[in-house]
């Protein structure tokens, strides 16, 4: 159920009249209160319920991620979209509908919760900086301090605080903060003479300092690694911290200047930081108390001073707490900036007050440091671009396998949401290598232009696709998908229980390139190859270039349409090979101005316009222009064909011109009684052309136009159509009586030029 949320900008969120529901008491067998239906969309925003709505998908993926991960891909894609709109469509839904909603389930605590709700459980399913950036620039105005203690279907506040706690980036946060809290929280039962209750149970001053105390000599080292995540603190610590200023040589070392790019080199070594950061703290850990002490891992490896700055406190605390101790200079060993004193090995917990006076001095050199950083207590800064160049962001940075068994759908996600988050141009890049994917949605809207470069071979996985697509891009504009790599789609998997044929009702298998609802697309250079059904399908598209790529499966492959348009506008095919099961190129319902130009075609079912006529009140058609395009072997040649028992529309403005043809079957096609409908077809077809077709065929029926007879064809010409029959000698009798020539119904069609065939009679 939850990946039918947010097709479009708008779902149903209430069902019902509560004021008539609430003034009955009877069984729901015998309610007949109004079902009415009530939805959000952007004129009638619902922060509130799509982030209640995302924050279930994304839970929800977690959930499947290791039995379905495919369906948990799809339901993440899905809450990325919907949290999407709640974000940029603000408001809570009951302002617009307060009669309907109102008092019963008014949005009482404002949609502010929800938002953060969304975005802390999108931040656990994708551990994407980006939410947490989210939750730290929104935060405050959206009541992430709020002193509200109630968790219930109308307050996440307090639900998302907790989530957010139990985060694995940057741990240390966490740590010091709550060590620094407790401190304080002791020394105010202290001071107070008293003792806290929690859960029947008895907390003393004693015991919170001991619950701190033990956080701390976890952090400086008392933990399963023996790992001081403080630098320059023991025998032991981070050595390639995320840093700019440690992690790049000194002007003393390196006078002359690293340019904006040059420091990638150094970032991606295995090389430890020529500059100690000393009394830095990183951000610790994960969840299994791994330190992998890479540079590129900012979650674990990156200093901050909102992790510093409450550890100041808790250790100022311990040191002089403990034992009241006075610590003196000469009970510290010396502080070697670069270096570690061997001395710190012999620290023992004894010496409590020197451990954390020691600490505290070490922290007291980092804070000038991270600012000069760039670091701020308010965010984070995520750093995972490829080397040489910050806005190309590498899909193995975001844990994609290229070993061709590994799904990394999810490193597709979280690359994606990266490169649509960047404020400047951004490239995703499938490097070279074998990835496995279930499916994929790259969602917008996007802040600046996007290119997916792909150099390597994604290939699709067998099952697990809840809607039918493999990759699909909605609602963003100006793309460039281009390289020299390719989609397997592994339809030999699935060709042989497809079975579609020509049923109105069918549920095809996912196509592999999806495009819907975009503007200023481009693609070139990629192939595809075994697509389950269309390689490529374009609705809702305006303004697209599609120009030297390769489309190829077996030709008995089943509905693996090359290209298949659906009210797409402005549309150029260029320069193309496709080979297939199906159509090279087919256009679709509400389609204007395409041009399909120097493509060729085979084997195949040829280059169509149609079908059409298939579903209730389908757009026009018009503007249609085949030219310079080559046909190899194809079962049918030019083809306009609509439905059988159709609605009413148009298809008009379509010429096919200067094709070469080699051993084509049906080379001229006009065909109104397609599919197994029955009836007349309403497809008005005027204003087609048919010019200077040349090669060879395998039919004697050169010229086959079978009109409405609702609705005749009107302007049909045909012109130098020089055609060679190659078929074989005996073969079955020809409509034109057995003659090479042609067949005109229901259509007054002009011929003219050099003709290879006999005409129609008039």
């Amino acid at each position: 159920m939850g990946t039918n949320f947010w097709e479009t900008e708008a779902d149903v969120v209430y069902v019902g009249d509560p004021n008539m529901d609430h003034a009955c008491w009877e069984r729901p067998e015998d309610m007949d209160t109004p079902r009415s239906v009530f939805k959000v969309d952007k004129n009638n925003p619902g922060s509130d319920i799509a982030g209640e709505i995302a924050a279930a998908l994304a839970a929800a993926s977690i959930v499947f991620l290791e039995c379905d991960p495919s369906y948990s891909s799809l339901l993440l894609q899905r809450a990325i979209t919907v949290f999407a709109f709640a974000d940029k469509y603000r408001g809570p839904y009951s302002a617009g509908l307060q009669p309907e909603v109102c008092p019963f389930y008014c949005s009482y605590s404002g949609y502010q919760d929800e938002l953060l709700w969304g975005a802390a459980w999108l931040h656990k399913a994708t551990s994407n900086p980006t939410y947490l950036n989210y939750i730290n620039v929104y935060g405050q105005i959206l009541g992430a301090d709020e002193s509200d203690n109630m968790f219930s279907w109308d307050n996440k506040h307090v639900g998302a605080r907790i989530l957010l706690s139990n985060m694995g980036e940057s741990n240390m946060q966490y740590v010091t903060s709550t060590s620094f809290l407790l401190l304080t929280y002791a020394k105010y039962l202290t001071s107070a003479r008293t003792v806290a209750y929690c859960g029947g149970s008895v907390v003393t001053p004693d015991n919170l300092r001991s619950i701190a105390k033990k956080q701390v000599d976890y952090l400086l080292g008392d933990n399963p690694l023996k790992m001081s995540y403080m630098v320059g603190f023991g025998p032991k610590y981070p050595r390639r911290i995320h840093h700019r200023g440690s992690s790049l040589p000194s002007v003393a070392a390196h006078s002359s200047k690293i340019q904006c790019h040059d420091g990638f080199s150094m970032f991606n070594s295995q090389s430890p930081n020529p500059n100690d950061l000393v009394g830095a703290v990183v951000g610790g850990p994960d969840q299994n108390d791994q330190f992998p002490d890479e540079r590129s891992d900012y979650q674990r490896s990156e200093p901050a001073t909102y992790i510093n700055a409450p550890l100041v406190g808790a250790l100022a605390y311990l040191a002089s707490s403990f034992g009241q101790v006075t610590v003196k200079s000469d009970s510290l060993s010396p502080i070697i900036w670069g270096q570690t004193s061997a001395k710190e090995d012999g620290i023992a917990h004894s010496n409590i007050s020197a451990k954390f006076s020691r600490s505290l001095i070490l922290m007291a050199l980092v804070f000038g440091s991270c600012v000069a950083n760039g670091e701020y207590l308010g965010g984070r800064r995520g750093l995972a671009a490829n080397s040489g160049n910050p806005s190309v962001f590498d899909i193995t940075k975001f844990g994609a396998v290229g070993d061709g068994a590994t799904n990394s759908f999810k490193a597709f996600l979280n690359t994606w949401i990266q490169v649509c988050e960047s404020p400047v141009p951004a490239t995703l890049l499938v490097p070279k290598g074998e990835f496995l994917a279930g499916p994929v949605i790259f969602a917008g809207p996007c802040k600046s232009k996007v290119t997916v470069e792909v150099q390597g071979t994604i290939i699709a996985t067998t099952s697990g696709y809840a809607t039918p697509e493999w990759f699909l891009f909605e609602r963003v504009d100006d793309v460039l998908l281009t390289g020299t790599g390719t989609f397997h789609g592994k339809g030999e998997a699935v060709w042989k229980a497809d079975g579609c044929g020509k049923k109105v009702q069918c549920n095809l298998p996912p196509t592999s390139l999806k495009f819907r609802n975009m503007k200023n697309l481009e693609i070139n250079g990629i192939s595809s190859v075994n697509a389950k059904a269309f390689h490529m399908f374009l609705v809702k598209t305006e303004n697209v270039k599609i120009h030297h790529i390769k489309l190829i499966a077996p030709a008995e492959s089943p509905n693996t349409d090359g290209i298949h348009l659906s009210n797409a506008d402005n549309i150029s095919i260029l320069d193309s090979t496709i080979a297939t099961g199906d159509d090279c190129v087919s256009v679709g319902r509400g389609s204007n101005n395409v041009t399909v130009e120097r493509v060729t075609c085979g084997p195949g079912h040829g280059l169509s316009v149609g079908s059409l006529g298939k579903y209730k009140n389908e757009e026009d058609v018009s503007g249609i222009y085949v030219k310079n395009c080559t046909m190899i072997e194809t079962d049918n040649g030019l083809r306009i064909k609509t439905w059988g028992g159709s609605g009413a529309s148009k298809a008009a403005d379509i010429k096919f011109e200067d094709v070469i043809m080699q051993n084509v079957k049906n080379p001229i096609i006009i065909d109104q009684n397609y599919g197994s409908r029955g009836g007349d077809s309403h497809v008005a077809i005027s204003d087609v052309l048919f010019k200077n077709v040349r090669g060879t065929t395998i039919t004697k029926d050169i010229v086959q136009i079978a009109c409405s007879k609702s609705v005749p064809c009107k302007g049909v010409n045909v012109v130098d159509v020089k055609l060679d029959f190659v078929g074989k000698a005996g073969g079955a009798k020809s409509s034109s009586g057995g003659l090479v020539g042609a067949i005109c119904d229901n259509a007054n069609v002009i011929f003219g030029g050099q003709l290879s065939f006999p005409m129609c009679p008039k």
